[in-house]
Parts: C-alpha cells; sequence; structure tokens
C-alpha cells in the first residue's frame, strides 16, 4: 500500500510539473517584418468587420494603405515564408534576348482568411537556366509546397488600389507583386 501511494505521489509530482512548465511561444513567422504584416492586415480585418459606415470603411482602407506602405517603404522584404502555388514558366523576349519568365503565387495558406497572395515572378536568361540556381530551386518546388522567399515588392496591387475600389475586398484579399531573387524550401 505504501508503495502505491508513493507511486501515485510520484506520478502526481511529474503531472504537476509538467504542467506548470511553460513552452516558449513561438512566433508565427521567422521574419519579423512578415509577423507585422500579419498583425496590419489582420487589425485592418477585425476593424472592417466591426465598421458598416462606408465613410468610415474608406478611411480604414486609407489608414490600412498608409500603413503598408510604411511597411514597405525600401520595397524590399527578406525571409518570408508561404505556400507556392501555381507555377508557370514562358519564354518573353526584350531587345532580341530571350528570358525565361517563371511566375506563380506565395500565399498564406488554402484556407486562411485573409488570404494574403504575392503574385511572384523570377526571370532569367534562356541560356543561363542549366546554371542558375534560384530557376533550378523552382523547377525542384512542388505545388503547395511551403517555401521561404525574398524579393522586391512592387507598388501595385493593394498598395496602389483606388480608394473608391472595394475596399473590404482588398482588406481581407490583399494582392502585392513582387520580383523575387531568392527562393528555398521551407525547412520546417
Amino acid at each position: 500500500m505504501a508503495r502505491q501511494i508513493k507511486l501515485l505521489l510520484a506520478a502526481f509530482a511529474l503531472v504537476l510539473q509538467c504542467s506548470c512548465t511553460q513552452k516558449a511561444t513561438r512566433p508565427a513567422h521567422e521574419s519579423e517584418m512578415q509577423c507585422r504584416m500579419d498583425s496590419i492586415i489582420n487589425h485592418y480585418c477585425n476593424a472592417n468587420d466591426t465598421t458598416f459606415n462606408p465613410i468610415k470603411v474608406a478611411q480604414l482602407f486609407g489608414d490600412y494603405q498608409r500603413d503598408l506602405k510604411a511597411l514597405f517603404r525600401d520595397g524590399r522584404v527578406d525571409g518570408f515564408d508561404a505556400l507556392l502555388q501555381g507555377l508557370r514558366a514562358n519564354d518573353v523576349v526584350v531587345n532580341d534576348t530571350t528570358f525565361k519568365h517563371v511566375s506563380f503565387n506565395l500565399i498564406n495558406g488554402t484556407d486562411e482568411k485573409p488570404k494574403i497572395t504575392f503574385n511572384a515572378s523570377y526571370y532569367c536568361k534562356a541560356d543561363d537556366v542549366a546554371t542558375d540556381s534560384v530557376f533550378q530551386r523552382l523547377s525542384g518546388i512542388g505545388n503547395l509546397e511551403r517555401v521561404v522567399f525574398s524579393g522586391k515588392v512592387l507598388e501595385q496591387g493593394t498598395l496602389s488600389a483606388q480608394i473608391n475600389a472595394d475596399n473590404a475586398f482588398l482588406i481581407r484579399y490583399p494582392t502585392f507583386h513582387i520580383i523575387i531573387d531568392n527562393i528555398r524550401t521551407h525547412a520546417r
């Protein structure tokens, strides 16, 4: 009986210790800038959900654009993560030089709300396809595979949308255009 009580007390102490151990919360993304972007978008989505006045929604959308423009002030994103979707490649001829243009979407998830989309492009000379490291990495990535990417965000899409556009839709489904210069599969 004493042995059973000792085992019971030891088990109770172990359960108590495990339940009191705090686990460090892991950030949603490795990139601090991407965490800030998600925070901005979620803040304005939540505010939009409780605003039913079109004048207030237009003001909210103006503030939303201002905050995103401030975030992307230098236009550069590094270490963002997303799911790659819809990889396509075609040839583009510029001044008698043929380039491979690879286009795809980078999304935060298939069923995520708000749904954040980066319409991405990558260009390389067609003659360099066999030795271009980014092109080679892109050719090995599958649909809906998680990737980490870097590149230059262009002033298009959500960032330059007209105030009189469907503001609620653009807040909930922001689209950014980016020319990537680096991409790899996510090691998570």
